[in-house]
Formats: C-alpha cells, sequence, structure tokens
C-alpha cells in the first residue's frame, strides 16, 4: 500500500512540475518551437533560404518573398533604427518561417497574420494571405523582434512596458508599410476597461486599434522620436507611467481623454450639418473636433462625411481630394477612391497631386486585377 501511495505522489508531483514547466514562457516558446520544427520534417530541406542582417528566411514562396520584402527592407531598417536602436551585432538571429500554414503552425497563430516568439527567436509568417497582409504581418513581428532586444539591451523586462504600447508600436510601425483599414476590427470601443489592463494582459479585438490610435497620436504630437524617447529613457526600476510623463507631458488620464469617443459631440454636429454646412462658425467647430482628435480616432469616419459635405459646398477641391486618401485608413482602398482624389486634384490645377493619385490607382487596380495564368 505504501508503495502504491509513494508511486501515485511521485505521478502527482511530476505531473505538477512537467505542468508548471510548460506553462512558463521559456519552456513553453521551446515546445512551441520543437513541435513546430518537427512538424515541417524533410519540408524544410525544400524551403528557399534568405539571409539579411539577423534575419534567415525559409519560404515555400520565395518569388513573392522577394517582391514583397526586398522593396522594403532599407525603409523598414531606417524606421527601425530610428525608433528603437540599429540592430547591434550582439543581436540574435532570428529566423522567419513564411509559408503556408500546416496543421502545427495554424494551431499557434490561432488566426493571426505572424507570430514572434522571442525566447526561441522565431517567427512565423502566414503565406496564405493577400499580399498586403503578409507584409503587414512581417512588419509588425519584425517591430517586436527589434524592441524585444533593444529592451534586453537596456536591461529593460519587456514586461515592464505595457501591451498597449508593445502593439501600438509595432501595429504603428506596420502601418507605415501595409496600412490596413481599421473599420475591418472595430466593433465595441471599451476604453475603460483598456485602461484596467495589467501591463503583462492580452489585446483583444479593438484594443489592438486603441493601442495603435494611441501610439500614432504620440507619433503626431510629440514627433517620429517619441517611440525611442520612451524607450530610451526606461531603465531597469523606473516606471513606464512616470517615463511617459516625464519624456512626452502625457498621463494615462490624458490618453483615456484622447480615447474617448465623443459620440454625443459628433452627433450633433451631425444633426446640424444640413442646415449649417455653410455657416463658419459651425465649420470652425467640426475642423477644431477634427484637428483636436487626429491622426486616428474612433469617430472619424462620421466627422469626416461632415468635412466631405463642407468641402464639396466650399468647391475646396484640394483638401477634398487630401480628406479622401485620409479616409481610406478607415475603409479599404481601391482604385476608384484614387482616381476621384486625382479628379479634386485636377479641378484646382495641381498636377502633381493629380499624378500622385493617379499612380495610386493604377497601382491599387493591378491589385485588384486577377492574375492571369
Amino acid at each position: 500500500m505504501k508503495k502504491i501511495i509513494l508511486k501515485l505522489v511521485v505521478v502527482f508531483a511530476t505531473f505538477f512540475i512537467t505542468w508548471t514547466l510548460m506553462n512558463t514562457q521559456p519552456v513553453q516558446s521551446w515546445w512551441m518551437k520543437t513541435i513546430f520544427e518537427l512538424s515541417l520534417g524533410d519540408e524544410k530541406e525544400q524551403l528557399e533560404t534568405f539571409h539579411y542582417d539577423h534575419v534567415t528566411i525559409y519560404t515555400d514562396q520565395p518569388e513573392r518573398i522577394m517582391e514583397l520584402f526586398e522593396p522594403n527592407l532599407e525603409e523598414i531598417d531606417q524606421l527601425s533604427s530610428a525608433w528603437f536602436e540599429p540592430a547591434s551585432k550582439d543581436y540574435p538571429e532570428v529566423t522567419v518561417y513564411a509559408i503556408e500554414p500546416n496543421l502545427a503552425m495554424n494551431s499557434m497563430l490561432r488566426g493571426a497574420n505572424g507570430m514572434y516568439i522571442p525566447s526561441s527567436q522565431i517567427m512565423l509568417l502566414n503565406m496564405n494571405l493577400d499580399d498586403e497582409k503578409i507584409l503587414h504581418g512581417y512588419t509588425h513581428e519584425y517591430a517586436h523582434y527589434r524592441m524585444f532586444n533593444y529592451l534586453e539591451e537596456l536591461d529593460v523586462n519587456h514586461k515592464e512596458v505595457p501591451m498597449w504600447f508593445h502593439e501600438g508600436v509595432t501595429e504603428a510601425f506596420s502601418h507605415r508599410f501595409a496600412p490596413l483599414p481599421f473599420d475591418e476590427v472595430v466593433n465595441t470601443w471599451e476604453v475603460d476597461t483598456f485602461f484596467e489592463k495589467e501591463a503583462t494582459d492580452r489585446l483583444i479585438s479593438d484594443e489592438y486599434i486603441m493601442s495603435q490610435y494611441l501610439v500614432e497620436y504620440l507619433l503626431y504630437a510629440k514627433g517620429e522620436e517619441a517611440v525611442h524617447t520612451v524607450l530610451s529613457n526606461l531603465t531597469k526600476s523606473s516606471d513606464f507611467e512616470t517615463v511617459l510623463e516625464e519624456q512626452l507631458n502625457y498621463t494615462y488620464t490624458d490618453l483615456k481623454a484622447y480615447l474617448a469617443a465623443e459620440d454625443e459631440a459628433v452627433e450633433d454636429l451631425m444633426y446640424r450639418t444640413e442646415a449649417e454646412v455653410g455657416n463658419e462658425q459651425f465649420q470652425a467647430e467640426v475642423l477644431a473636433f477634427h484637428e483636436r482628435k487626429k491622426p486616428y480616432y474612433y469617430n472619424a469616419q462620421l466627422v469626416t462625411n461632415i468635412l466631405s459635405q463642407m468641402y464639396q459646398t466650399d468647391e475646396k477641391w484640394l483638401e477634398m481630394a487630401e480628406l479622401t486618401e485620409y479616409r481610406m485608413n478607415y475603409v479599404q482602398r481601391d482604385s476608384i477612391d484614387y482616381q476621384l482624389a486625382a479628379g479634386y486634384a485636377k479641378k484646382v490645377g495641381d498636377l502633381g497631386k493629380e499624378a500622385y493619385y493617379l499612380a495610386k490607382a493604377e497601382e491599387e487596380k493591378a491589385k485588384e486585377e486577377p492574375v492571369q495564368e
């Protein structure tokens, strides 16, 4: 009987230790990497390999990778060096698997475009997506890689930086290369709940967009050096909120007020639009609201609808062209929108803007047309 009890104790102790280890991040990440690489089997030998700086890419779609990445690599490196720091010689090599997902990869990604596992220094990139989402996924995860390793260089635990800043920075970074429309993911807008989250809590749904809006706001208000300013002033014992306030002069209260949806104020403007669209005081109110909430905000589509009516009433065609492009951040881009913007620029004789928008229209048209086999 004692032997049986002893065996049970050993079994339960082994299970408990194994479960505990498996649920710690380094071991969990090691298992994820191991299971994924085992799932590739002999397929890994058939993948094409690319290498640049600290990155090695294994892919089953080499031509597509070259077409998407090569034109952007220099700019990606320049921006990441400005926001974080130039990658040091001691930065670890990161291995990227840019492939059509197998079962193991799908279970790890859980619907995401990509994934970076810091403790294993691997990155997974779902190639079963359209080009813009692939580029967005890669630049997002690459920004995570550079930011994680910069914090390591500063001897700052990445968990000391709130998740909204991690994800906001990486989303803002990827938006500069592949701006996916915001309205694809905006459903609810629970600002109070968002700010109640602990620094390490995972984000869900709209919280990624909230995070990006906050970081974009900091960049817009304080310049492109804002991200680097915050990160470079963190120390092993510093508090993120304190650094944010000291370096950028923003408190969480300020950010919460900025992020909040102002539905009542916008509804009032919408109600007054038909009667007052040509009124200078009304126009000044609408413009002031828009300027105060820029660059991106929850009520933007409704406010820009009012701006559109104002500009068309006053025949402000250049402003209308720029507004048309701005609205493309929220809805799916297409060639027709760029053609409209080109038409507005032509009305005021701005040949440079007209040519720019026509070129963008051709780019979008090429994406929309099916590839002839």
